[in-house]
């Protein structure tokens, strides 16, 4: 019998899923299936029972209660419960290895020196000449305690000189006929006679983020004598050189999928309960995964699913798109029914498309549909004008409502993507909109608690050889607001920083000073990007939002209290994407080094400064250009006249005083752009460009010259100004900033910046 909770029951439906361990996939159930059916079910609570492979999938049968005092969430054990166990080298008293050749009997033999050989396993056919033996080992305590392997490991002998990729299939097999063992999901041992068998391994491997960690070795390796040291090596190789933390793309398989179970059943019951649903986050966030993840769950109760990513499809026309569902449907499931994309006519697509929706339903049942990247046919935000203006979006959903709901069971759908205005405005082009209030108003993702976090990056990091103390995992939560992608990364900066220090070495316990280093790496040198990413969502579709959230973070709260207070619509997305939280009537918040990236980005936007304030960032400004503008005043004068003009050029800029250009005229080229030896103010170099814009500096700044000179001189006017006592005024403050801006944006054009 295998212990678990209950981890989610529908009282109406009578069915529910059971939790065996975080890793797994929860298992399907239903309450005829109780031994004892007159204790009532709760969530929570602990049961024995049974796997078995039914032709549905995996199912709990022969359930039995605990006793309520025993009641317990398991998700509080975890794999390291094995380590108690001292185990062995050896082999299994029973264990019958018949079915192998002698090669591979010497091989599981040498193999029982430094693990426990637990089952024969046996014989799996892939096609009428593919034949793969395999067999299961036990890491003893100390590969337990060095690579976070806890569970039996499948190993898998490929007897063909040339290593195949269908090998992998035959361990996926293998893994399903143990599924009521604890078998591990992310390491297998693969055994091939292809003596390059590292190579064409790691070729395959790199094109598949996901794919199983896998330990290969040659039959010549392990036939001839191997040290313990040679095995140690050669897992070290495999785990330690990988960074499972790498995952830029979504999640497709239930291997590194953590932390949002409960919203992917959540998900799944409401199709099955004859719901829409919506999912709704910031880029990056798991939108897809979290689909991915429904869908998964789907297929384990033999249930269909297509996918319409409208990204790939915005440029179809309503009518059009409608055919699109249809053809995809038959195309995935292989229904029997011939239709054109002609046949949806304007007139006629309404009506087809409820009979073929009704024709699919006899071969595939209820499906669910997933929308992604909804954004994309989303009235006033698409790029497509037939669905910007937001007529074809009124008659596509208009069509997929009324189907929905004179055809209930037919199917459901779920809608992702980052902007929920598509269910939160009431009226589109003048009538109602069809899919408003359809939804849970909580559509929004959720962050990451420190419990997921901790299980999410323990999990990846034990297989390389890390474990993160406790206060590090609250750390990456806090720091980086629950955000599964952001703390991977982070953690992907940890793992490279103990690879390029020598004196670390794994295994290791990543502690406050190593991840304080490694997150000050991660925002130096890549977090802007993936900053940028997320905020590009609000600067895309809310720009008053996101202007809200500077104000929030530059500290400006006369600002972001006079837009807070004065509409919800101005914090509601931007707590729901889990940006900022609210406590009573504060607001912070939760990325804390988003905030501080915000800051840096946006350092000149403050308003209400002080004269001190103001004169300090005009100071800061013109000393950041001035060196930049010297620097292209020398590179353009030297390219277009050569050294000798040059220095004449610069020299004439002194002719209003004659004692200073006899001065400077002892000085090389180069030297005149010495602030240490030449003297040269903000006008001068304003005057050097202008007297030499064409061909000087015409090209370079392609602008209008008495646009650069107005620019200049109102840059020059404000700064003169702010070296006296009298106080700088809103609107000087704000010319200053316009020019500047304008300026600085020409600058860095110049340097590529």
């Amino acid at each position: 019998m295998i212990e678990g909770y209950i981890k989610w029951y529908n009282f109406i439906k009578k069915y529910g899923f059971i939790k065996v361990d975080s890793d797994e996939d929860d298992l399907f159930f239903h309450m005829s299936e109780f031994q004892d059916r007159s204790i009532s079910i709760k969530e929570g609570q602990r049961v024995l029972f049974e796997k078995v492979l039914e032709d549905r999938g995996i199912a709990a049968k022969n359930i039995r209660h605990l006793a309520e005092e025993t009641n317990k969430n398991l998700d509080e054990l975890d794999d390291n419960s094995d380590s108690e166990v001292i185990i062995t080298p050896g082999k299994n008293a029973f264990l019958n290895i018949k079915h192998f050749t002698d090669e591979e009997k010497k091989i599981i033999n040498g193999l029982s020196r430094f693990f426990y050989v637990t089952n024969g396993g046996g014989t799996i056919y892939l096609g009428v000449t593919s034949e793969y033996r395999y067999f299961l080992i036990k890491p003893i305590n100390k590969y337990q305690e060095m690579f976070n392997l806890n569970r039996e490991i499948i190993v898998i002998f490929s007897p063909y000189p040339v290593f195949q990729p269908r090998t992998l299939d035959a361990i996926d097999i293998a893994f399903k006929k143990h599924t009521r063992l604890r078998i591990d999901r992310i390491c297998s041992v693969v055994v091939s006679k292809d003596t390059s068998i590292e190579t064409k391994l790691y070729e395959i491997l790199s094109k598949d983020t996901e794919m199983q960690i896998i330990i290969p070795f040659s039959y010549s390796e392990l036939t001839n004598d191997f040290s313990e040291g040679f095995i140690i090596n050669r897992i070290k190789k495999h785990f330690y050189e990988r960074d499972l933390f790498e995952f830029e793309a979504p999640i497709k398989k239930q291997l590194y999928f953590f932390g949002r179970t409960d919203v992917v059943h959540s998900l799944l019951n409401r199709h099955l309960s004859g719901e829409h649903s919506g999912v709704f986050g910031l880029r990056k966030t798991g939108k897809t995964s979290i689909l991915y993840g429904v869908d998964r769950a789907l297929k384990r109760e033999n249930g269909k699913s297509i996918w319409i990513d409208f990204q790939h499809h915005h440029f179809k026309r309503w009518n059009r798109l409608l055919y699109a569902i249809i053809s995809t449907i038959i195309s995935d499931h292989n229904i029997d029914l011939i239709r054109s994309e002609d046949d949806y006519s304007e007139e006629k697509a309404p009506g087809l498309f409820e009979s073929d929706m009704l024709y699919c339903y006899k071969s595939t049942g209820k499906i669910l549909i997933f929308f992604d990247e909804i954004e994309h046919i989303t009235f006033s935000i698409s790029i497509s004008d037939h669905w910007k203006e937001g007529r074809d979006y009124i008659k596509f959903w208009q069509v997929i409502r009324s189907c929905s709901q004179k055809y209930p069971e037919l199917f459901t759908y779920i809608i992702a993507g980052t902007n929920p205005k598509c269910i939160e405005t009431t009226r589109v082009a003048g009538v109602d909109n069809p899919i408003y209030s359809q939804f849970d108003p909580e559509s929004y993702i959720k962050a990451f608690d420190t419990k997921s976090t901790k299980e999410m990056v323990n999990k990846l990091g034990g297989y390389m050889g890390l474990e993160f103390d406790d206060i590090v995992c609250a750390a990456l939560t806090q720091d980086y607001g629950g955000h599964p992608f952001l703390i991977r990364h982070v953690c992907k900066t940890v793992n490279q920083l103990i690879k390029e220090n020598h004196t670390l070495s794994k295994p290791l316990r990543v502690n406050k000073t190593i991840y304080d280093q490694s997150k000050k790496v991660f925002e130096e040198k890549y977090a802007e990007r993936y900053y940028e990413m997320i905020l590009e969502v609000l600067k895309e579709f809310y720009y008053d939002e996101y202007q809200v959230l500077v104000y929030l973070a530059l500290g400006d709260f006369e600002n972001f209290s006079k837009y807070a207070q004065r509409s919800n619509n101005y914090t509601n997305h931007l707590l729901g994407y889990g940006i900022i939280e609210k406590t009573g009537e504060y607001y912070g918040f939760k990325i804390e080094s988003l905030k501080e990236y915000i800051i840096k980005s946006n350092q000149y936007q403050k308003l209400n400064m002080n004269t001190e304030e103001k004169r300090k960032e005009i100071d800061e400004r013109r000393g950041r250009i001035e060196p930049k503008l010297r620097q292209i005043i020398y590179n353009q004068l030297r390219f277009t006249y050569g050294e000798a003009t040059a220095k004449n050029k610069v020299l004439n800029n002194y002719n209003y005083d004659q004692a200073k250009k006899a001065k400077y005229s002892v000085y090389q080229y180069k030297e005149l752009f010495d602030p240490k030896k030449v003297v040269t103010t903000l006008s001068d170099l304003k005057n050097i460009i202008l007297n030499n814009w064409d061909p000087g500096f015409k090209g370079v700044f392609d602008t209008d010259k008495n646009k650069l000179k107005n620019r200049m001189e109102a840059i020059i006017e404000v700064r003169n100004y702010s070296s006296h006592s009298a106080d700088i005024s809103e609107s000087e403050m704000l010319s200053f900033r316009g020019a500047m801006s304008w300026i600085e944006e020409l600058v860095e054009s110049y340097f590529g910046i």
